[in-house]
């Protein structure tokens, strides 16, 4: 268990938490800053201003459990709309039907996407069962232990900073790789626009990293709102070539690369990087242009992308 700061954001009301973002700088024609780090935390400051107005920040203790693979984006929209009518209940002291109603098809949902799920998993991998069992095992949580709580995050920190050393160390010496030469050449990055970062938004799943100020079904709603703003960051930071510092910041969860091994010791783990959605979806933006570039060009050979 784990003492984490949490939201309610149950409790969070979607069009007050809208206006006052479209009163805020955000949603201004000209920004206070122009630099892209100085962008980068004005979105990040102002939002979670907002949010502190509207629905302040507590600790609680949880247990860290990784959502069930069935449970998608139509499950999580169930039961939201579960805790909103019970707390409608609560308030009124009674049971309305709606509450039932809801309940019920949440039942359902969840049966028929578990049992969806495992008629797939258990069709693609009839034919390896070893591969079977392992995907059960995974789904049942055995063999993963976490982290041992004797390893300090000063004690990953130095151990992955080390291999890494040791990695530039042993290929210092290694022969520079060899390219093709061919006539084509990057023009650059081109700007993109309020509806491209709209789009983009709109198809992030719906994940979040634990950084964030904003849980990505939030964004997605505010998308046309927050889309000028994160055009004008994004733009800032192609012509700069520049990725905010934020952007670069990533959360370290530490898995135990298989089970059996020593979980004391910080060597037998992967650490597994957790990048801000707006990373990520500065990434997808880049990407796009990327691939587009390397196929307009016949470049991409194989696997490469």
């Amino acid at each position: 268990m784990n003492l984490v700061t949490r939201r309610p954001w149950q409790s969070l009301e979607v069009n007050e938490f809208k206006r006052e973002l479209q009163r805020s700088s955000l949603c201004c024609d000209d920004p206070v800053v122009d630099d892209v780090d100085g962008l980068a935390e004005l979105r990040e400051s102002k939002i979670k201003t907002i949010l502190d107005r509207l629905i302040l920040s507590h600790q609680t203790t949880c247990l860290h459990r990784p959502s069930d693979p069935w449970f998608d984006e139509e499950c999580r929209e169930a039961t939201r709309c579960c805790w909103k009518l019970e707390r409608h209940a609560r308030r009124t002291t009674t049971m309305p039907a709606e509450w039932k109603v809801a309940v019920q098809v949440y039942r359902k949902l969840v049966n028929q996407k578990r049992e969806a799920f495992w008629k797939s998993l258990i069709t693609q991998q009839r034919s390896t069962p070893r591969q079977m069992w392992r995907s059960i095992d995974k789904l049942l949580g055995r063999g993963r232990p976490p982290a041992d709580a004797s390893i300090m995050a000063v004690d990953f920190h130095d151990f992955f900073d080390k291999k890494v050393a040791d990695i530039r160390a042993s290929t210092s010496n290694t022969a520079p790789p060899e390219f093709v030469e061919t006539n084509c050449a990057f023009p650059g990055f081109q700007p993109v626009s309020p509806d491209d970062v709209a789009a983009a938004v709109r198809g992030l799943p719906s994940k979040q990293c634990a950084t964030d100020p904003i849980l990505t079904w939030l964004l997605k709603e505010c998308a046309d709102d927050l889309a000028p703003f994160l055009c004008h960051l994004f733009n800032r930071s192609l012509q700069s070539e520049v990725v905010p510092a934020a952007l670069n910041s990533a959360y370290i969860c530490p898995s135990i690369k298989k089970s059996g091994l020593n979980v004391a010791d910080a060597k037998n783990y992967w650490p597994i990087s957790n990048l801000p959605v707006t990373s990520k979806l500065l990434e997808r933006l880049v990407a796009q242009q990327l691939i587009k570039y390397l196929s307009d060009n016949n470049l991409r050979y194989g696997m490469v992308y």
